[in-house]
């Protein structure tokens, strides 16, 4: 008889895999036939986001096989994600005045952080530095800031790191999945993929040379499990740091029990608290048909409804998650678009 943790993963494991299938099948159903006449005609189409009430445009370009179809598709990315997102930026709204976007992509969260401030009253003019070191990304991220009017921005292509130096990148068809030459990741991620050599800055050199405020900062980052070598590398700066917030994707897969541990150590040593742990999942990124949604949700193979969607209420604090990921059975290793919210006052 399998002890219950071995059954807990078991479960986990057949639901990830089992919600990728239906992923998949309504992709080809619903969605595939009409993806490949838009791009008979048209690989660059400009498609309309709405989280709530709050609206913005992204140009995608798509040739490239990760976020650009994931918006073409579903019109969202990453819920319920966004819905903590905009539920931070409007609890924190007196404490951010800067955000710095590390691997800011195509400007899918750039957009929606100005939408967000913007739709708040009194309005606040937040100043974006938007740091994205993929060219390709670079164009499509300047053409976004144009086509949602967005001020207070600066647009640097690089990459962040420890220091200061040229580096290579390795970029496979799905352009999200960027990552770091011989840091991160896996043999899975080189296939298909393009090396570009990209200029990388420290974060002291980004906050010096384009002169960001050291407080009231909100970074916001998804980086492909360079995370751990960002903070570890950047320790004395983020120490400097007063009333700084991160929105991070959190890449346990990547880092490995020992520095997942280290990581995490180390944002409590900095200061930094647990606002919420949150995670996504593959469904919510189709517009499903009501039978099916109904079904999935009846077969508990998607959540639905409530305020706290998405949310792991179980995860209070930094050593929750550190004795979780002690557990290699843990969910943590399983869920997908994992998000950490941390506070460092």
């Amino acid at each position: 008889m399998a002890s219950p943790s071995g059954f807990i993963r078991l479960r986990n494991y057949i639901l990830v895999r089992i919600r990728g299938v239906f992923c998949y099948a309504l992709y080809i159903y619903r969605f595939y036939p009409k993806l490949k006449l838009v791009k008979a005609f048209n690989k660059h189409p400009v498609v309309p986001i709405s989280i709530g009430n709050i609206k913005f445009r992204m140009q995608l370009d798509l040739n490239d096989e990760g976020i650009a179809i994931d918006l073409f598709i579903g019109r969202l990315r990453e819920y319920p994600n966004v819905l903590f997102f905009r539920k931070f930026l409007d609890t924190y709204r007196k404490r951010i005045s800067t955000i710095v976007e590390i691997g800011a992509n195509i400007g899918y969260y750039v957009a929606y952080e100005h939408a967000i401030f913007q739709n708040q009253r009194p309005q606040k003019n937040v100043r974006i530095f938007a740091v994205e070191p993929v060219s390709r990304n670079v164009a499509l991220l300047q053409e976004n800031v144009r086509l949602n009017s967005i001020t207070g921005i600066k647009v640097i292509q690089a990459a962040a790191g420890g220091e200061d130096k040229s580096i290579n990148l390795i970029v496979p068809a799905q352009g999200n999945y960027t990552q770091i030459e011989g840091v991160s990741g896996g043999e899975w991620y080189q296939k298909n993929a393009v090396k570009e050599k990209v200029r990388m800055y420290s974060l002291q050199t980004l906050f010096s040379e384009w002169r960001i405020p050291k407080k009231n900062v909100l970074f916001r980052w998804d980086i492909e499990g360079y995370e751990y070598n960002l903070v570890k590398e950047n320790y004395r700066l983020f120490k400097s740091l007063k009333n700084v917030s991160i929105i991070m994707e959190f890449h346990a897969f990547f880092l490995g029990e020992r520095r997942i541990a280290e990581f995490l150590n180390l944002l409590k040593q900095l200061g930094f608290s647990l606002e919420y742990a949150v995670s996504c999942y593959p469904p919510y990124f189709i517009r499903m048909p009501r039978p099916v949604r109904w079904f999935l949700i009846k077969t508990w193979l998607l959540e639905h409804g409530g305020t706290n969607l998405g949310l792991l209420p179980e995860f209070k604090s930094i050593d929750d998650l550190i004795r979780g990921f002690r557990n290699p059975e843990s969910a943590l290793y399983v869920y997908t678009n994992l998000h950490f919210y941390l506070v460092k006052k």
